[in-house]
């Protein structure tokens, strides 16, 4: 790596000075985004089970239940927004890699989770509220098991960028190449040059004691080099599925657990 390439990745790399600061609001961020993930998955499941029987049993106190929940839901519903733009802002300052994964890996699942999931889940959570106790059973229950399936669907793509994190699936040989003890992650369709780019910018800044980076400069990715060829492999991940599955179920339990069952 020549003087001359070093100089203008040294204006890239950007020492901040709230580095501690930022690292601890997306740890906290993320823990408080889970939670609140957690109970938007699993209380449209207790909302509606108190529906089902108000609409069979007529007793206006599941009713009752079920807007009051709503209500609780609401509020979860944009406490989960808010916490999880923290943790983009933090992952953003904090970690020198963020936006190169995200553009090479993340970038297809997160533009779905953000344009169709997560805007439709919106969408029909103030639909619902309109909704609940005014229209018809089918509409309303319609609603709120479609709010409940756009969530999950949010979480789907989420975990997906997050389970190529962990196993790059596309990565083929190059991780096992820079690291033996690592396996082949499917097809070779990275770029070994960026990963190489990738690796010595990393290593150098790590040695050099360099702070976090500001990757709102496009010199970075032209530097590096185009990353993943396909952006369509992680959504074919085998490890999306079993970390999709896990994660889902877990914050299902987790929603519909504190609620009082023993009402029939």
């Amino acid at each position: 790596m020549t003087n001359s390439t070093l100089g203008v990745l040294s204006e890239i790399y950007v020492h901040g000075t709230n580095v501690s600061n930022a690292m601890v609001m997306t740890i906290i961020g993320i823990y408080l985004h889970a939670v609140f993930v957690s109970f938007t998955l699993g209380f449209p499941l207790a909302i509606l089970t108190w529906l089902i029987k108000w609409y069979r049993t007529g007793d206006a106190l599941f009713l009752n239940y079920s807007k009051t929940l709503t209500m609780v839901w609401a509020v979860n519903f944009a406490l989960g927004a808010v916490t999880g733009t923290i943790v983009e802002f933090g992952l953003l300052d904090i970690w020198p890699t963020s936006i190169l994964l995200f553009s090479s890996s993340a970038f297809i699942p997160l533009l779905y989770e953000a344009t169709i999931a997560f805007i439709g889940e919106a969408v029909l959570v103030v639909l619902f509220i309109i909704a609940i106790g005014r229209w018809r059973a089918r509409y309303t229950l319609s609603i709120l098991i479609a709010a409940w399936l756009l969530g999950s669907l949010s979480g789907y793509f989420i975990l997906t960028a997050n389970a190529w994190m962990n196993v790059p699936w596309g990565m083929g040989g190059i991780p096992h190449a820079l690291y033996p003890f690592l396996p082949s992650y499917g097809p070779d369709t990275a770029n070994l040059t960026a990963t190489l780019n990738l690796a010595a910018l990393l290593l150098h800044y790590t040695v050099d004691g360099s702070g976090s980076v500001a990757l709102t400069s496009t010199n970075f990715t032209s530097l590096v080099g185009t990353y993943l060829t396909n952006p369509w492999l992680p959504m074919v991940n085998p490890d999306a599925v079993v970390t999709t599955l896990h994660t889902l179920f877990a914050a299902y339990a987790i929603g519909v657990a504190p609620w009082p069952w023993q009402y029939r």
